[in-house]
Order: C-alpha cells, then structure tokens, then sequence
C-alpha cells in the first residue's frame, strides 16, 4: 500500500450492483455495513476491505489477487488476515437469544405458564475442505478427504444462524460434536422444555427429535410414522440449503491452506452476511429480552475458543435433565406482549395472521406431542420388532389453527 495514492484505490461506489455480487460475494449495503464496522478504527481503506471479499468469493491465489490490485504479495497477505481479523473480532457476535427473534420481533415465551416441549431452532453439521495430511480431518463419509466440521443451530422461524460451533477435525461424530458444543455453551439448550430438530445422525441424544429409522430385521415404518418424519422434514428446511450458501464463497469449496483460527474467522464473517441477507436490519435493531428465567447465561454467552475441548470438561447446565420426565400435553406456546400497542406487527400478532408465527405456533404446539412420540415409537420398535405400535387420537388442530379440523388415528 506504501507510495499508492489515494485516488488509485479502489471504492464500493466504484462497482456496479452486479459486479459487487459477483465479485464479492454480497450486496452494497452489506458491504456498506462492514466498512461501517472498521472505518472508525481508521486502520484501513475500502480497497483492503474489498481484497478480502474478492479473496473469500473467488479464491484466487495471492500472486493473482497481488497482480490484480497493485500490491506486492507479502503486503497483501499482511493486510488481508489483519482485515479479517479485526473485522471479525468488531462485528457483532452472534447471540444464541436470537432463537427467540422471527420476521416480526422478539417472540417473548413465558416458560413458567407454559410447560409443554417446544422447538425454536434446527441444528445441522457442514463440513468444509482443509489441506493437512493427518488422519484425523480425514472425513469417512466424503470419501476419507481431509476436512473442517462445524455445527450450526438455526433459528426456524427465518432461517437465520444464533450458533457456530467448531472448527473440529472431521472425524468426530455429530453427537460427539453436539456433546461438546454443550460444554463450550451451556446456554445451548437452557429452559427444561426446549427440544432442538435434527437428522437421523444425531438419534439417541437428549433434547434432540430425531426422524425414526427402520433398523435391521423390523417391519417397514407404518402410515404414522411416516408423517411424523415427514413432518420433521418439512420442519427442517431452514437448513437443507445451509452448506450451499457456505459453499457460494469458493475459499470453502476448496482445501483451506491457512490455519484453522482463520477459516474460523471466514466461516465466521460468512455467517454474518448469510444472517445479513436473510434478515436485514432486524438483528441489528431488535431489543432482546433480558427478563426471563437464565438471561444472565445468555448474556455471558460467548465463544471463546476454536479448539476442540477436552472431553473431561464438566458441563454447566443449570438444570438437571430427566429423560423420564413426560411432555405435557395441550401446552402452547403464546406470546406476551411482544410489541408494542398500535403498531401495525402488533396488530399481525394479535390476529396470527402472519405465516411465520402459524409456522412456530405450529411446531411449538406439535412438538410437544410428536417429541414424546418419536421417543416412544424408537423404544417400542426395538423391543418389539414385529408389531405396530399403538397411540391415542390426536386433533391437527390442536397443532395449527390454520388447518382443517382433521383428526390423525394414531392406532393402527
């Protein structure tokens, strides 16, 4: 950067809308926010800030990237990891409260009227290419390649990301990584009653609802079983898409030479402009409560460390779980005031006419039942194999308002 004048660096106003998204990765006013973030440390220009997006999306090598902008090489590489690191350790962090944030506000939960389970979040692992030739990245099932594990708990009612976990070599399991996540947060899952959706690889864990399998010498999964993972299916598409939209940035399609601090640090800054994009403003601006029960752990609530933890590390949960504790059922998770009066979001709560709060009313109201039930049909398929399970009657419409009275024989 020494000797280059002022006028030859290059400015976010100097590209088009087009080139911005293709060439770095993200639109203007995203790329707005994260100049906003370090301008006022006064340490770099916009060129530096722009370098780093065009290396992330495009992943040319350094001698490439040194060419295009006019820099020697060992000048860029200096520049480009100090930009990713302040810039990453500036931004906002993510917060594991945001699970309580949807497109209208904050979803304010009175845990002590309501006792029923319910779900806010789905988790998902990505895994992404790293270059080292010890056995222990290498992933068994993406054909033994070398790669970074991270975990994800995404918010279900917008889609939007309140918990990163990871880097870890890829040949630790999703459970072991979600044992571990909970060591490094206990904020993870606080209130008693909080269930988290996730896929077949995670069955057996706590807190988690897991589709059900057919194992080895059962019968076929019968007609019931079916809609509930169907169910869960549906539920979980705010992460099918998940590593794709990792993946756009190039940097994470290919082994990953640096150190595992700073593809943290890129996962990281990614992770905030996939939120950006999905949620605009609302992140930045929404108040988050700090009323209910455990908010001090959520406030305390950061990562503080990318390396895998040590497996003797106690867990800090404020509660005991009790896997034989029942899910009580025809609790239903309701909102307390979540705007104020007069407003035009408050008036779509009062009448729930917005998709997205049926959508969490839904999943509130059916996985209290369906929670109790993915357990309840694993255990009884594997003590007895050669029957049907059985069930009592369930009305959809204590699940959804929006459906059509319909009741699902649960009986065979």
């Amino acid at each position: 950067m020494a000797g280059k004048k002022l006028s030859e660096r290059k400015l976010i106003k100097d590209y088009s809308d087009a080139t911005i998204s293709r060439l770095l990765g993200c639109n203007r006013d995203t790329m707005k926010t994260l100049w906003n973030i370090i301008s006022p440390l006064k340490i770099f220009y916009q060129e530096d800030l722009i370098r780093l997006m065009d290396f992330i999306t495009n992943h040319q090598s350094m001698f490439v990237l040194a060419n295009t902008y006019s820099i020697s090489e060992k000048n860029l590489r200096e520049r480009l990891w100090s930009c990713l690191e302040i810039l990453t350790d500036t931004m906002p962090q993510l917060d594991i409260r945001n699970r309580f944030v949807d497109n209208q506000g904050v979803k304010y939960l009175n845990f002590e009227k309501n006792s029923g389970a319910y779900c806010l979040t789905a988790i998902e692992n990505a895994s992404f290419p790293f270059q080292t030739h010890d056995s222990e990245f290498k992933s068994a099932k993406h054909g033994n390649k070398a790669e970074l594990k991270y975990q994800m708990l995404v918010n279900i009612s917008n889609g939007t990301i309140c918990h990163l976990h990871g880097p870890y070599p890829a040949a630790y399991d999703d459970t072991t990584l979600y044992r571990e996540s909970l060591k490094n947060n206990s904020s993870l899952i606080s209130q008693p009653n909080e269930y988290i959706l996730a896929d077949k690889y995670f069955s057996g864990e706590e807190r988690l609802i897991c589709p059900i399998e057919k194992g080895k010498g059962q019968p076929n999964l019968d007609n019931n079983e079916k809609i509930f993972n169907n169910w869960l299916s549906s539920s979980r598409q705010c992460v099918k898409n998940l590593s794709q939209k990792y993946k756009r940035y190039k940097i994470l399609n290919t082994p990953f030479r640096s150190n595992m601090e700073n593809h943290f640090r890129i996962v990281k800054l990614i992770t905030f402009i996939i939120n950006k994009n999905l949620s605009g403003d609302l992140l930045d601006n929404v108040q988050l409560p700090s009323s209910f029960p455990y908010a001090e752990r959520y406030l305390t609530a950061v990562h503080t460390s990318v390396a895998p933890i040590a497996s003797g590390t106690p867990i800090t949960m404020g509660y005991q779980v009790n896997s034989a504790t029942p899910i009580a059922s025809g609790a239903q998770v309701t909102s307390v005031a979540p705007f104020a009066s007069g407003t035009s979001a408050a008036k779509a709560v009062v009448q729930k006419t917005p998709s997205n709060y049926h959508h969490s009313q839904h999943l509130g109201r059916h996985s209290q039942h369906l929670g109790h039930h993915s357990q309840h049909l694993s255990h009884h398929r594997n003590h007895h194999p050669s029957t049907k399970s059985h069930y009592n009657y369930i009305s959809c419409t204590d699940f959804c308002p929006c459906h059509s009275p319909t009741t699902i024989n649960l009986k065979n």
